[in-house]
């Protein structure tokens, strides 16, 4: 066998085994006989191949444990170093407790356990004595507030009496203005009822005469043929007064407005007062307007006619503002009635929402 470089005793079992059997199979007497040498040479080859894949196996394995071998050698180097290190500090600690508690190095154990039960007791003797001591403040606590609202009670008694004192001094000047205030009171309230009285005495005076304004004004604005008399009464109720027709050609009862005039006589009948309280409240007022709409809608051409004419005769105290959508109907009526330069006709030719109406003056 040539000499590898290797000492057979560096291969495993089975390696050093497969390399007797070639050494044998290479031997000189072996070559005579080819074809058993030959199937020898293949099965010692194949041997030798198993041998050296386990060999590599075992190897591989060896090497895996080796290095896990090193890594716990690492650890256990660590651990040692950690070792001394805490041994270093349990040394230190174990010298500042024997100097602490002032006791011999190998009784440290048993000082601190002696004292931590003297500290134990002593944390339980305080816990004691501060339970006692919130008793103690809990009492004190409760007589100072027993004290207080005593006090307190007296201090209020005795303001109490000075109040109704001073409540019963100063009540004395207040009963005799109140006794002074119910005597104006009294007399105010008889002046209202003699007010009243003659308000109400004179509210009757004037119903007549307000009545037969308003049938003249009605009269002239309907020509109703039978409900031709207007007349103001009074209702249920304070300050109320309601208009009622009659007829003075025909004995009728007197009757609501509603039940028995026809649609332009009512509308009429509520123009009546407007026209006639106008002309009361000519002097007393610093604008007297009276705004017609569109009174083509409520009458008839007879009726709107004389609509103008009681409009004229307002004119004299009030200014009039008339509102159509038939100029061509209205205009010649006004003209005829009222005098030239006493009017103006203003007509809207366009309206936008966002500037208003557009206005011509003519």
């Amino acid at each position: 066998m040539p000499d590898s470089g290797v000492a057979p005793a560096a291969f495993p079992p089975a390696a050093r085994a497969g390399f007797r059997a070639l050494s044998t199979l290479f031997s000189p007497t072996h070559f005579d006989e080819e074809p058993e040498l030959l199937s020898k040479v293949t099965a010692a080859t194949e041997q030798a191949m198993s041998a050296k894949e386990q060999a590599a196996a075992e190897v591989e394995t060896l090497e895996r444990r080796m290095a896990e071998a090193k890594l716990l050698a690492r650890h256990r180097d660590a651990a040692r170093r950690e070792e001394e290190i805490l041994h270093r500090k349990r040394e230190e600690l174990v010298a500042q407790l024997t100097q602490q508690l002032r006791c011999p190095v190998d009784a440290w154990a048993s000082a601190a356990e002696a004292r931590l039960a003297e500290l134990q007791q002593r944390i339980d003797d305080l816990k004691q004595e501060g339970e006692r001591a919130a008793a103690h403040d809990t009492r004190s606590l409760s007589r100072i507030s027993a004290l207080r609202a005593e006090w307190r009670y007296h201090q209020l008694r005795e303001e109490e009496e000075r109040l109704r004192r001073e409540l019963q001094e100063g009540l004395q000047p207040a009963r005799e203005r109140l006794r002074a205030l119910e005597d104006f009171r009294s007399t105010v309230d008889r002046l209202y009822r003699a007010l009243r009285e003659e308000f109400a005495a004179a509210v009757d005076r004037a119903l007549p005469i307000v009545g037969g304004h308003l049938t003249e004004a009605f009269r002239r604005l309907t020509d109703h043929p039978a409900f031709d008399v207007l007349r103001v009464e009074r209702a249920e109720g304070p300050d109320k007064l309601v208009v009622r027709v009659g007829s003075s050609r025909v004995s009728v009862p007197w009757s609501r407005p509603e039940d028995v005039l026809n649609q332009g006589a009512y509308t009429a009948l509520g123009l009546v007062p407007h026209l006639v309280f106008s002309g009361f409240h000519a002097e007393q007022a610093e604008f007297n307007v009276l705004i017609v709409d569109d009174p083509s809608q409520s009458f008839d051409t007879t009726h709107v006619d004389l609509l103008l004419e009681e409009l004229r005769r307002a004119s004299d105290h009030a200014q009039l503002l008339l509102a159509t959508h038939e100029e061509e109907r209205f205009r010649p009526i006004v003209e005829r009635l009222f005098p030239p330069g006493s009017f103006t006709v203003i007509r809207v030719t366009d309206f936008h929402p966002d500037r208003g109406p557009t206005i011509e003056q003519r």
